[in-house]
Parts: structure tokens; sequence; C-alpha cells
């Protein structure tokens, strides 16, 4: 076997074995168990896990929107080229330099200057549209720690409901039993009897009932924070105290949750940022200024050639094409879906 080959084959070897090493060092550092017994608190402190597939959505899109306010940001940067070229001509008789190769090479400087507010309108339009996913990501934050409240509570509520049934079934059962000695001794019918039999059967079979509910409420518990399997055999009950303190007026409650709200101001950044987004896309029929700076370098004399030049391009569209038109209209078509 070629030494190439050996080399390439050891190198594959040693890329899948990192690869299969940190897959597994994740898998550790993920798997780390719940305490045990698992309390409110803790298990509330796991809502804003962002390897949660909800989370991670919300990550996702507040990522795009920062790299929108960048590359909103960047219009107005300045831009470096270097060009190069090379051309082969036939020079003119009166020309000195009679070289049919020519070759050169540029470096441009531009930046906007000016643009009579587009850019600032998409870049306000950007950051608003980032703010509202931020109160997006806290949003679904919120639902989730109400999500876990509600699941660790049908935890608690499944235990407290097989104690119930438990002790249903020891009484149902010493029922049963002290109307078998009665039907033994001839003092029941047989009717009698097995109406008490049907009693108990049913409560046993609530006791199971009840039983099956307490895995699958954990195992719900177990995926809403994000470790599927992982049932928690043992829960702290919360010491809620809540109903002690002082409840305040209607209307100011109604002022806080209209203030704090954070799906209401998701709603109004992103209303925000559409409205910004349309007056953007209308500005671009408005003027630009650009500054311009180049340096070249030149193969062949010529008295047109410029060692360097500085310009300033003023541009003025004569009308709102199609383009700007269609900008428009989907801007417009983003708001009212929002």
């Amino acid at each position: 076997m070629p030494d190439n080959i050996f080399w390439i084959n050891s190198s594959r070897f040693l890329f899948l074995f990192a690869c299969l090493f940190q897959s597994l060092a994740l898998q550790a550092e993920e798997a780390a168990p719940l305490p045990q017994p698992l309390s409110l608190q803790y298990a509330m402190s796991l809502a804003d896990d962002d390897q949660h597939p909800v989370l991670l959505e919300t990550t996702s899109l507040l990522g795009q929107a920062d790299a929108e306010v960048q590359r909103a940001e960047s219009n107005s940067a300045w831009r470096a080229d270097i060009q190069l070229s090379a051309a082969y001509l036939e020079p003119s008789v009166l020309a000195v330099d009679q070289s049919q190769d020519e070759f050169t090479a540029r470096l441009s400087l531009r930046k906007q200057l000016y643009d009579f507010g587009q850019s600032e309108l998409a870049v306000a339009s950007a950051r608003e549209e980032f703010s509202g996913m931020k109160a997006y990501q806290e949003y679904r934050i919120e639902q989730r720690r109400i999500d876990i409240a509600q699941r660790f509570f049908e935890v608690i509520l499944s235990d407290l409901k097989y104690v119930w049934d438990n002790e249903a079934l020891a009484v149902a059962y010493v029922r049963f039993d002290k109307l078998k000695q009665e039907h033994a001794l001839g003092r029941i019918s047989d009717i009698a009897l097995l109406q008490a039999e049907n009693d108990y059967e049913g409560v046993r079979f609530q006791r199971y009932a009840t039983e099956n509910d307490q895995r699958n409420t954990r195992a719900l518990l177990a995926e809403t924070l994000n470790r599927p399997g992982e049932l928690s055999a043992d829960l702290t009950a919360p010491v809620l105290d809540y109903h002690k303190r002082d409840v305040p007026e209607y209307e100011t409650l109604v002022n806080q949750a209209l203030q704090q709200n954070v799906r209401i101001k998701l709603y109004e950044a992103q209303l925000e940022a559409a409205n910004k987004r349309i007056q953007a896309a209308r500005y671009q029929a408005r003027p630009t200024l650009d500054a311009k700076l180049e340096v070249s370098d030149y193969s062949r004399e010529s008295s047109s050639n410029d060692d360097w030049r500085a310009q300033l391009d003023l541009t003025i569209p004569l009308f709102e094409h199609q383009g700007i038109q269609a900008d428009v209209a989907k801007a417009r078509s983003v708001m009212l879906k929002q």
C-alpha cells in the first residue's frame, strides 16, 4: 500500500475518532443527572437551557436578526477592492508605447456618505426586529417556566392521588374480606358478594390507573426539562406562601400586565420594524452620495491613465422601478401578516 494512502486512511481514522470523542463528551455533559429529590426551584432553573429545542429555535432566529443588523450597518461602511486585469491590444500608430500587452492593478475604496435616510431606516428596522426576537426569546423562556411548573405539580398531584387511592384500596379490601366472611356464614347473598367484589375491583383498577399516571406525569416532566427518559422518583413539594401577599388593586394589576407583557412587547417591536422596513423600501428611490478613492498601476504609459483618483458620485433615480415597488409590497405583506 502506498504511503500516501496509508496517511489518508490514518487521518480519516483520527478525524472520526476525534468526532466520536467530542460527541461522547457532549453526551456526558448533557447527561448530568437530575438531583434527588427534585425541587421546583431547580426544575425552574432549567427553563433557560439553551439546548432545549424551543430555545435552539429562538437562538437561531435571534442570530438571524443580529446578522440582519450587521448587514444593514455594513451598507454605510468602507469597502475595499483590488482589481487585476490583463489585456492584449493593438495600439494606435500615434501611441508612444507600441507594446501590445497591458497589465493593470487598481485598489478601490468606496463609502456611501449619504442616502437621505434609507440606511438609517434599514438599521432601525433591523434593530427593532432584533429587539422583537429578544422579547420572543424571553417569552418562550417564561412559557417554559409555566410548562415546567404545570408538569411539576401534575407529578405532585399524581402522587397525592396514588396515596388516596392506595388507602381507598386498603379500605375496600378490608370491607370485601369482611363480606366474604359474612357470605361464608350465610348472612349475605351471592348477589351482594358479587356487588362487593365488583366495587373492590373498581377501586383496585383506579389504583392501577393512578400508578400509571404517576409514570406518565414524570415522563412528561422529563420531556419538558429536556431530560427524556430520566424520571424523577422523588419530588419536594414547594412551600407556597403567595396567599400571604397583599393583592394590588385591579387597575394596578392590569397596568402591570400591559407594561410587562412580553408578548405585547414582541408584537410592538415587530410592528415598528415592519413600518420602518416599508419606509426603507420606499426610500430606495431617493438619491445617494458616494465617495470613491482609486490608486492604480499600469504596465503601459498612457495620457488617459490616472495614478490615483478621488471622486464623489451623486446618483438620482429618475423613477421608482418595479424592484422598489416589489420591496414595498413585500414589506407591507409582512406587516399585515404580523
